[in-house]
């Protein structure tokens, strides 16, 4: 027997059209998960099943006692216990369950609101150190890419500065042939063009600098 999963998103206000449709094409629904990120937002995961395969919608972005959540229990009843459990366990705000316990479904001690959403101090941490590790690791890329581009343009122009000389020299071997009077003056258009050439780059520079 080999099971086929795969994890889909889906949007919260599509959740109730995708439990019909599953419904009618003859799934099961299997489970509802719900799981806590990083920036305390809910995600919840609907599992239906036919089969050997395995189909899970995702929903994103679930914040705790205001996210409205529709109940799908109307379409799959066995699905109460879940709702229930997100509900009292993650705080979960979802409205229309036909066998809502309101909030009797488990019994905490006085006070505890929403037990799977509270973070321990050395959960809190470990997050930071996470955070912290992640936000060196991308420094430390940003800086091996700009190395790299640098090091790139630095060869690119050895190699343009490379190619000139080869040009000059060849020109040079040219002109050493040449007539005397003849070869000073190419030299001489030679030099006027090269410093026209430089003239107008330090404008352009100058250009970009004022744009800037």
């Amino acid at each position: 027997m080999s099971l086929k999963q795969d994890f889909r998103p889906l949007a919260l206000d599509k959740l109730l059209d995708t439990c019909k449709e599953y419904k009618e094409k003859g799934y099961r629904f299997d489970q509802l998960l719900p799981k806590l990120e990083r920036d305390n937002t809910i995600t919840l995961i609907y599992t239906f099943v036919m089969g050997e395969e395995i189909v899970n919608f995702k929903i994103g972005g679930i914040i705790k006692d205001e996210t409205v959540v529709p109940s799908v229990t109307e379409l799959f009843i066995s699905a109460f216990v879940f709702e229930n459990e997100a509900h009292e366990l993650y705080g979960v705000n979802i409205e229309g369950n036909v066998l809502d316990f309101k909030g009797n479904f488990y019994k905490f001690a006085d006070g505890v609101d929403a037990p799977m959403t509270i973070i321990t101090p050395e959960q809190l941490a470990a997050r930071e150190k996470a955070a912290k590790i992640a936000a060196a690791k991308a420094a430390r890329e940003a800086r091996a890419k700009a190395a790299q581009s640098e090091d790139g343009n630095t060869k690119a122009s050895s190699a343009t500065q490379a190619e000139t000389n080869n040009r000059a020299e060849e020109i040079e071997a040219k002109l050493a042939g040449m007539d005397p009077e003849k070869a000073a003056k190419v030299r001489a258009a030679m030099e006027a063009k090269a410093k026209r050439a430089a003239k107008q780059a330090a404008a352009n520079q100058q250009e970009s600098k004022e744009g800037e």
